[in-house]
């Protein structure tokens, strides 16, 4: 399910369905309004295929806010993925991944409300009232709580600026609901005066705080600005290990400590060890107790500086050996570029298998490894020059056993300006 989603004359809206299996999956798809109504969409993806939906061409869905829920309808599993585009000239974007069902409890480790616009994303698709309690977990500050409520089969949208509270500060958030309801966070920022917003990001929130987070992607340097956030629900508080695992195999190790319902951020290119100060790399959360962690990461774009755009991703909970990503472009109008974050936090080399799936056309496999304790960048369109002007989902696998974690970094080109757009999601673990 996808709590997030827009269309109308400012937002474009895609869904990306892939299909990793050797079987025809056939899906519905239950668009929830904010004013209660419903609209429900069939489709049939095609055996080891990726599809796009765009929702504004759907009947109903021209110009609405929505949450969506995708069923398999044969119990195959998919990698589903929702993209939001800014303006005809698609400026700027956001993209998330679906989480499998809806939950009593979800909890962010981002959050911002000043220089930032933060709103909260609650989809309810039950046909009970749904009482929220918001607990936001404020960086060097007590918690603040608020309570809320959203209608049935419908979505409620909180602006963060509705609480004076959280007017210039920092914060994670805890949300509990007496019905089980899907939540998502999006943020936005201003850097240009002729623009609403000139950059965003959204994630969608965890269902259950965890011991350890893995993050494939991350970069520091002159041209990007990576933030980890470290947010803990609890009530006691968090020591937490970081290990910054670079691409030439050497890993960086910091601490800290996270306040009970507090919320830490590091800036990695802040951290005294040169080598993180201009690396790409991963990362690597262990903590005593269950937090959340997610990153964030910002570049300037033209005359919006020093930032114009950001993606951002909630960590994974573990590694595996089979992944898959719904959304991948390369080339078109707009010169997509698709970048995949192998990382790999073992002390064994992990040897991959990537087949990316088409839209259109038999699906292309290429093999790569990923050495120990390290992480590794494909470049989609210089490796499989093949998908030049396509859309594609991928499925990772990795044929030696060794766990690895995954996610997918994509750009593109906007009113002459390279990199103007870009988004970023984790993959989906396949059974």
């Amino acid at each position: 399910m996808l709590a997030e989603g827009a269309t109308g004359a400012f937002f474009d809206t895609d869904l990306l369905i892939a299909n990793p299996n050797t079987a025809a999956a056939p899906i519905t798809l239950t668009f929830l309004k904010g004013d209660g109504t419903n609209v429900v969409v069939t489709r049939t993806v095609a055996a080891q295929s990726h599809m796009t939906i765009h929702v504004d061409q759907l009947q109903g869905l021209e110009e609405t806010s929505t949450a969506t829920t995708v069923r398999s309808d044969n119990g195959l599993p998919l990698a589903v993925e929702r993209t939001m585009f800014w303006n005809e000239a698609r400026y700027g974007g956001h993209t998330d991944a679906a989480v499998p069902g809806p939950s009593k409890s979800w909890v962010f480790g981002e959050g911002a409300q000043g220089f930032f616009d933060t709103y909260l994303l609650i989809a309810n698709a039950t046909d009970d009232t749904a009482g929220l309690t918001l607990t936001f977990l404020r960086e060097g500050e007590s918690p603040f709580i608020a309570t809320r409520s959203v209608g049935p089969k419908s979505r409620l949208t909180i602006h963060a600026n509705e609480y004076p509270e959280l007017r210039n500060r920092s914060f994670g958030i805890a949300v509990d609901s007496t019905s089980p309801v899907n939540a998502e966070r999006a943020t936005y920022f201003a850097t240009t005066a002729s623009r609403l917003w000139s950059g965003g990001q959204a994630s969608a929130g965890v269902a259950q705080p965890s011991r350890n987070w893995f993050l494939a992607e991350g970069a520091t340097g002159t041209f990007f600005d990576t933030f980890i956030l470290l947010g803990n629900p609890g009530a006691v508080a968090a020591n937490v290990d970081v290990q910054f695992l670079l691409d030439t195999g050497e890993s960086v190790a910091v601490t800290r400590v996270v306040p009970a319902f507090g919320r830490v951020t590091i800036p990695v290119d802040m951290e005294p060890d040169p080598r993180v100060q201009s690396a790409s790399l991963s990362t690597v959360v262990t903590s005593d107790v269950p937090i959340v962690a997610e990153r964030s990461m910002y570049w300037p774009t033209g005359e919006a500086s020093p930032w114009g755009e950001a993606h951002h991703a909630v960590g994974l909970t573990g590694t595996s050996t089979r992944w898959a990503l719904a959304e991948g472009r390369v080339g078109g109008a707009f010169d997509y570029v698709t970048y995949i974050l192998l990382a790999n936090p073992s002390t064994t080399e992990a040897q991959v298998t990537m087949t990316y799936l088409r839209e259109n056309g038999t699906p292309i496999v290429r093999t790569l490894s990923v050495p120990a304790t390290s992480r590794v960048t494909v470049p989609v369109g210089d490796v499989v020059p093949q998908l030049r002007n396509e859309l594609f989902g991928t499925k990772i696998e990795v044929t030696n056993g060794v766990g690895i974690a995954v996610e997918r970094a994509m750009y593109w080109t906007s009113n002459g300006i390279f990199l103007a757009g870009g988004t970023g999601a984790t993959a989906t673990r396949l059974p």
